[in-house]
């Protein structure tokens, strides 16, 4: 039982600054204990996997890192738009900036979709303020900081070893559905120009074969 009463000794002692963080460290306490229970009783814990043609898991005041200034952000304000979510490993990497790069660069192409771009990683917002300040300053989309890594798990990427995020890809509609959802290894990137290509298949309601792209026949309406 010494994990548990460094735990709580932890959770007694430390001067909180104000509720949210009395409320952010009582849920990791919280967590800690009941992972702790069902290992010692052999209980393995079950998470809710994020499905397609569902509702995107929700997440409010969120902490994030946007344009040089911390923010808070909530899914519902996205609400009517479309929006890519994705989330990428650890900040201070090597083939995350690429793939952040990748879609600053077409952003001007997903907004004349009407769509929105939002990512996250575990790092916390302080990290991505000194990574992105000082290696990628172009970037103008918010980056979430899901330090309780509840986000990560509730879209099924959490890895639960070492607590960071598998580069997992979401495109959520306006009225907030999971359209399309791609998991990719860690070492190898995403396309930015195969998102928009499904996105806009996604946007003309039809039956899109293989490799459609945009002024292609498709096989009807979906």
């Amino acid at each position: 039982m010494t994990f548990i009463r460094e735990v709580q000794e932890e959770y007694r002692d430390r001067n909180f600054r104000n509720k949210e963080r009395s409320l952010i460290v009582g849920l990791h306490y919280f967590h800690y204990l009941l992972r702790y229970i069902c290992f010692k009783n052999n209980i393995t814990i079950l998470y809710p996997m994020i499905q397609l043609q569902h509702a995107a898991p929700d997440f409010s005041n969120v902490m994030a890192y946007h344009k040089g200034e911390f923010t808070k952000v909530s899914l519902s304000d996205y609400k009517g738009k479309w929006l890519v979510f994705f989330f990428y490993p650890r900040d201070f990497t090597f083939v995350c900036p690429t793939e952040l790069k990748g879609f600053e660069t077409h952003k001007g192409a997903f907004k004349e979709l009407e769509c929105e771009i939002l990512s996250a990683s575990t790092d916390s917002h302080w990290s991505h303020k000194a990574w992105f300040e000082r290696d990628i300053p172009q970037l103008s989309y918010p980056i979430l900081a899901d330090t309780t890594h509840s986000i990560s798990r509730d879209y099924g990427v959490l890895n639960e070893e070492d607590g960071s995020a598998d580069r997992g890809l979401f495109i959520i509609d306006p009225e907030g559905i999971v359209k399309y959802i791609v998991v990719s290894s860690g070492s190898v990137g995403r396309s930015v120009t195969e998102t928009l290509r499904v996105l806009k298949a996604l946007q003309s309601g039809d039956l899109c074969p293989i490799d459609w792209e945009e002024g292609e026949e498709t096989l009807g309406k979906a």
